[in-house]
């Protein structure tokens, strides 16, 4: 369920930053983050994931590896932004 939830964040971020509302996507980056942390710390406590089979939590692995890089991806787009808006206000200056 919290994959999920992490999963449909970094969607709905992505569409924010291509429909330009960046300060929107940079929130739904941080609870998307927060569910990745989430999600990770369940995959590494034994007590969670005993119930789990070794090929479900190695699909989870490879799932939250392609989830961190697209989350990567859009903090340096971020970042990018951020930048940005900080040399057009230096230029104005």
């Amino acid at each position: 369920m919290e994959f999920e939830n992490c999963s449909r964040s970094v969607l709905v971020a992505s569409t924010l930053y291509h429909a330009g509302r960046n300060d929107s996507a940079a929130r739904t980056i941080s609870d998307a983050e927060q569910g990745y942390e989430t999600v990770l710390r369940m995959l590494s406590d034994p007590q969670c994931s005993k119930y789990l089979t070794i090929k479900t939590i190695q699909e989870f692995t490879a799932k939250m590896g392609e989830l961190r890089k697209t989350l990567d991806h859009l903090q340096q787009k971020t970042k990018e932004l951020n930048n940005n808006v900080k040399i057009k206000r230096a230029s104005k200056e």
